[in-house]
């Protein structure tokens, strides 16, 4: 809007209004009413709101005090003022005569014979006669419902089709401010009472017949073997499949994971590393000078973790790196040394303790038992002889004399044997192929008497075109069946031979 000011020398100025226009405001007052208004109306109306199996609509009390009164004065909603027609009659009286017939027929069903009973009087015909309008009056009513149903829903549709995008406007604000009665008060003609208890049975019959699947299922079920089901094998026995797992997966909780990933039922966990780093709390002497021990938090989580998968029919095995060991060998007191009085590097720049001192031997035995005490079934040592790589010309001959090596390893067997002996554990050795197939091996000390007398497996790292010419020389030899074990870089299920995988 302009607005003109004048001066006091008669000159006029124009301002513009300070905001929107009069008729603008004017407006947006009328519909901020109307909006509220009609809102108002929205709410308000929700307690004439009814919810039907066909939908909700509007019960009004001026409609409803309008509809026709039966002949005892009550109000009959369901025909809602609609006249019987003419073509509506002839079908209720169609439906009369077939409800009568019907009855006659039940009557004389349920009636006894002439010879027991007397005949039928006239009362009891006229009984049935009534019966029989008044079944007709029954199906009059309901054509009249069936009647007045379709043209509400005729009604019904020409509405919507005439409001379209109102109509659902309207709808959804009634449904959206609805208050719904959890007590299932509903609103229902006969013939949606009567479908309503047909889906019941309905539901009911399907609940049987389901109760009845899952029971045959899980019978079904019990009955067949379980795939997964993992069948702990025994010692020496065929069928083993052993998978490495590391600690870390193992403190991690997917120990039994990976075991699944590749289907093995056996489980193999460094227990003493190379550098001499033990993963389980010892309570052994040379554990504390060397100061190997894990923590207690983390020996407890394995030791629980072994425990677990024992129950669930697994194969345990603690591997230990026998004499290959970095910590012994920064001490004099127990190293191979050299000529030159240092510490000997083998061909993997590990260092060794001495296989012949007996405070190390001592040591390890100490060792194997307490994973004994823990649960193991078996324990794999694992360069328990002399070292087969390395410089071994370099070596000490005060503490590398060929000529003792097999009594020096035969000594330390028995001791190993006496300590398990009695418990379900078994100590097993990993080895050569010459020890096998030549009885001996001169270099590691290691023969198939001595190794017989740990009463275990012997492992090796050999060909599987192999397997059954090693497996024969055992049996030569007098170990028991199956005491052959392969280490291979990856599991085979088809093979018959004890496999582990140490990657």
């Amino acid at each position: 809007m302009i607005f003109r000011r004048t001066d006091k020398y008669g000159y006029s100025r124009y301002y513009g209004g300070g905001g929107p226009a009069f008729v603008i405001k004017v407006i947006v007052t009328i519909l901020v009413v109307a909006a509220l208004v009609l809102g108002g109306i929205a709410l308000a109306l929700q307690r004439y709101m009814v919810y039907t199996a066909n939908g909700g609509h509007l019960e009004l009390p001026w409609v409803n005090s309008s509809s026709v009164s039966d002949d005892d004065g009550n109000g009959d909603n369901n025909n809602d003022g609609l006249l019987i027609t003419e073509e509506d009659g002839d079908q209720s009286a169609d439906a009369a005569e077939i409800s009568a017939d019907a009855s006659a027929d039940a009557s004389a069903s349920t009636q006894p014979t002439e010879e027991e009973t007397e005949p039928v009087d006239e009362e009891q015909e006229t009984d049935a006669s009534d019966g029989a309008a008044s079944s007709g009056d029954t199906s009059e009513v309901a054509d009249e419902n069936n009647d007045a149903d379709a043209d509400t829903s005729a009604e019904s549709g020409q509405d919507e089709e005439q409001v379209g995008f109102f109509q659902r406007i309207w709808n959804f604000f009634a449904n959206l401010f609805a208050a719904k009665d959890n007590s299932g008060d509903v609103s229902l003609t006969p013939d949606e009472e009567s479908s309503a208890a047909d889906g019941s049975a309905s539901a009911e019959a399907d609940a049987s017949i389901q109760d009845d699947s899952e029971t045959s299922g899980d019978e079904s079920t019990q009955s067949e073997p379980d795939e997964e089901t993992v069948t702990r094998p025994e010692a020496l026995t065929g069928g083993l499949l052993v998978q490495h797992v590391s600690i870390g997966d193992v403190t991690a909780g997917y120990a039994e994971g990976d075991l699944k990933n590749v289907s093995a039922n056996g489980i193999m966990l460094y227990l003493k590393e190379s550098s001499g780093a033990l993963n389980y709390a010892s309570s052994l002497d040379l554990s504390a000078v060397f100061n190997a021990s894990c923590s207690e938090s983390k020996s407890a989580t394995i030791t629980d973790t072994i425990a677990e998968l024992n129950e669930s029919d697994y194969y345990t095995l603690a591997y230990v790196d026998c004499f290959q060991d970095g910590s012994a060998g920064d001490s004099a007191d127990y190293q191979l040394y050299d000529a030159d009085g240092d510490a000997w590097y083998d061909g993997e720049d590990c260092t060794w303790a001495d296989p012949a001192n007996e405070e190390f031997q001592d040591y390890i035995v100490g060792m194997v038992q307490e994973l004994a005490a823990m649960g193991y079934d078996e324990v794999v040592l694992n360069n328990a002889a002399y070292p087969t790589t390395g410089d071994a010309d370099s070596l000490s001959a005060d503490c590398y004399d060929p000529d003792t090596f097999e009594a020096t390893i035969s000594a330390f067997y028995a001791k190993l044997a006496e300590a398990v002996e009695g418990t379900d554990t078994i100590v097993s050795v990993i080895t050569t192929t010459d020890a096998i197939t030549g009885g001996a091996d001169a270099v590691t000390g290691q023969t198939l008497e001595n190794m017989l007398q740990l009463g275990g497996r012997l492992w090796v790292e050999a060909d599987t075109d192999d397997a059954e010419a090693l497996s024969q020389a055992l049996t030569d030899a007098g170990y028991p069946d199956n005491a052959l074990g392969l280490l291979v870089s990856s599991l085979d299920r088809d093979a018959a031979y004890c496999q582990m995988n140490l990657d």
